[in-house]
């Protein structure tokens, strides 16, 4: 029988612990997961081991489509919106195509199963863009969607389904 990914890992680790909290998952084929990113994926290629559930849920998430539809009626800006409750750094990921500033919603389906990590995404300390505000460059996303992190995630576990550009 083929070894799980992650089967034998019971702690994101350290280089993943941008969670308040988390608890172990088995996710099967199939999993729908998605993400803001301006990195597209090809095969053969390393992946971001960061995502979300597309649908609802262990814990009370709601999935992404929830939030997503909740950003929408926030009437806030949905890079802004997305950026303070997945806490994601300016430095990390700018989220959009740098071209058009369109953000980009990558999807993927699972075609292997895995074990993940999910829970609620913890606030971090980041910059603003060097021209928001110069004289104050520090600010806080605050976090608190859900997420899931895969580590050891490869293109092998996985077939993007596409993507979808939002303003």
């Amino acid at each position: 029988m083929a070894k799980i990914l992650n089967e034998t890992r019971f702690s994101p680790g350290p280089e993943h612990a941008n969670f308040s909290w988390w608890k172990r998952i088995f996710l099967e084929p199939g999993t729908r997961l998605c993400k803001f990113t301006e990195h597209a994926l090809y095969p053969g290629r390393g992946v971001s081991p960061w995502w979300a559930l597309d649908a609802a849920g262990p814990s009370g998430d709601p999935g992404f489509t929830s939030i997503l539809e909740g950003a929408r009626r926030s009437g806030r800006p949905l890079t802004e919106f997305f950026r303070d409750v997945y806490a994601v750094k300016f430095e990390w990921n700018s989220l959009s195509l740098s071209q058009n500033g369109l953000l980009r919603l990558q999807r993927m389906k699972l075609v292997e199963p895995v074990y993940a990590f999910h829970g609620q995404v913890a606030a971090v300390p980041g910059k603003r863009p060097p021209l928001a505000n110069p004289g104050k460059d520090q600010q806080r996303f605050p976090g608190g969607a859900f997420q899931v992190v895969i580590p050891g995630l490869t293109s092998a576990h996985m077939l993007g389904t596409g993507f979808n550009l939002l303003s």
